[in-house]
């Protein structure tokens, strides 16, 4: 489940830091906290900086800045074959309608990471693992295109390959996945194409709702055989950030029958310790705490409170942390940390309900992401239009 979650978000939205003119929003480190202030100095922080943005926005709260994604929102295999004509050729050998593959069955190799359709590809070697398995899926079907029909250019076979595999993605997101997630029925049957629908990737969704995943992961990555037992040592999370030699050596079987084996945490708002200590590094070198900066960006991004957000989406405001969620001992911490029950973030609310039922989100969760993949869903009928890497469908 969270793995197909990080698979499918780096599909359809990616808001990367302002880098050219960065503006930084250090996050304080609690006095003594033994990871990032463990010499109690209450001087550390943790680096943060904010998100890229239409330079046309943010002047007034008329005009509230509007943050920018760098890829395609249609659910279509852009992480696999890239948002734009240049990313997508590259990763093309332009013979039989082939992607360049390593003779391990890898992706290819650039400055010691490895080349895929997003540049998230490397985080960890669980999503990478995903990518060889969809750009050897690509092959698979070019091989047999090109075999069956022999007078077809690269070119046709390409796109037909791409084609069955942005279908395949579609069919698993919303046949497997989503219900998985939100149970049954929780979005309406399809009704098909219609243009006037907005398919544009909410900020309540990218930025909160469907950061749920981060409360999935689990702390360890395992090596399983066929038999579903352990072939390999174990390594911790924080060992899988941003390492290909990793997945060169262990290969992706392994790592793939493990995910498919193993269960995911609750989601709830405990993550593990790799992602809220050693996200990229050790404490004080680079490591960073990801809950913080998910409250953090939530905040640049200007997002509304939980109640105000229940309350664009449809739903009643809540009037207790008791409405929220039933756990007793939950209730007094969002008290404590809040002390009111309007000025919950959102990612944190999102997180704290209790479940709706049929659905491992509570209603404002569930109803954020099944509003985002309905408009994705209803407005996909591209026709001629393009939708990614510069090729149309039909």
């Amino acid at each position: 489940m969270y793995l197909w979650g990080q698979f499918i978000d780096h599909d359809i939205d990616l808001t990367d830091a302002n880098r050219v003119n960065p503006e930084h929003a250090p996050i304080e480190a609690p006095t003594g906290d033994e990871y990032f202030d463990p010499a109690g100095t209450g001087k550390q922080t943790l680096s943060f900086t904010r998100s890229v943005f239409d330079a046309a926005t943010g002047d007034s709260a008329a005009n509230p800045r509007q943050q920018l994604s760098s890829i395609t929102a249609w659910v279509d295999g852009s992480q696999v074959y890239g948002s734009d004509q240049g990313t997508a050729d590259s990763l093309r050998s332009f013979v039989g309608g082939r992607m360049l593959v390593s003779d391990d069955g890898l992706p290819p190799m650039q400055d010691g990471s490895f080349v895929v359709g997003d540049i998230r590809g490397n985080e960890n070697i669980e999503l990478t693992a995903m990518h060889a398995l969809f750009l050897r899926e690509h092959n698979l079907w070019a091989d047999r295109i090109s075999a069956e029909n022999p007078g077809l250019s690269d070119e046709q076979i390409y796109q037909q390959a791409r084609a069955i595999v942005i279908a395949e993605i579609q069919a698993i997101t919303y046949n497997e996945f989503l219900p998985a997630l939100l149970g049954q029925g929780a979005l309406a049957p399809y009704s098909g194409y219609d243009a006037s629908v907005n398919p544009t990737i909410a900020n309540e969704f990218s930025t909160a709702a469907f950061r749920f995943g981060h409360s999935l992961v689990n702390d360890d990555i395992e090596f399983f055989g066929n038999d579903g037992r352990p072939i390999d040592e174990a390594i911790a999370l924080r060992e899988a950030f941003f390492n290909p030699s990793l997945l060169q050596e262990k290969g992706v079987d392994g790592i793939l029958k493990y995910v498919a084996s193993s269960q995911s945490q609750e989601i709830d708002l405990q993550l593990v310790d790799s992602l809220r200590n050693f996200l990229f590094g050790e404490p004080g070198q680079g490591g960073l705490d990801l809950a913080s900066l998910k409250i953090q960006r939530g905040r640049d991004h200007g997002l509304a409170d939980y109640n105000s957000a229940r309350a664009a989406y449809g739903l009643e405001p809540v009037s207790s942390f008791a409405d929220i969620t039933s756990d007793p001992e939950l209730q007094q911490k969002l008290a404590d940390l809040y002390g009111d029950v309007d000025d919950i973030d959102l990612w944190v609310g999102v997180l704290a309900e209790d479940h709706a039922a049929g659905s491992s989100l509570g209603e404002l969760g569930t109803t954020i992401v099944a509003d985002q993949f309905t408009r994705l869903r209803t407005a996909t009928g591209c026709g001629t239009r393009t939708c990614s890497a510069g090729a149309s469908w039909t």
